[in-house]
């Protein structure tokens, strides 16, 4: 990640699991400058389009493009 200063990289100093480990809490230092910052990162929640005027509807080809794409390398590595 990149120091929100001046833009150059950082180094995790410290990691904690938190909501019941569906996120992860770190402790940042800017390798340049030594500025400090924490992060928070969390599972997301599923996007959503707008299917037909104010209607909406979660994404769900994610998961089939997933599949799609390790089916295709699994396939492949079996042709070798």
């Amino acid at each position: 990640m990149k120091c929100p200063i001046c833009g150059s990289t950082s180094a995790v100093l410290d990691s904690r699991h938190i909501l019941d480990g569906h996120g992860v809490k770190r402790r940042r230092q800017c390798r340049l400058h030594g500025h400090r910052w924490t992060t928070t990162e969390t599972a997301g929640t599923p996007r959503q389009i707008a299917a037909q005027k104010g209607q909406t509807t979660a994404l769900r080809h994610e998961k089939a493009a997933i599949l799609e794409g390790l089916k295709g390398a699994i396939q492949r590595i079996a042709e070798l």
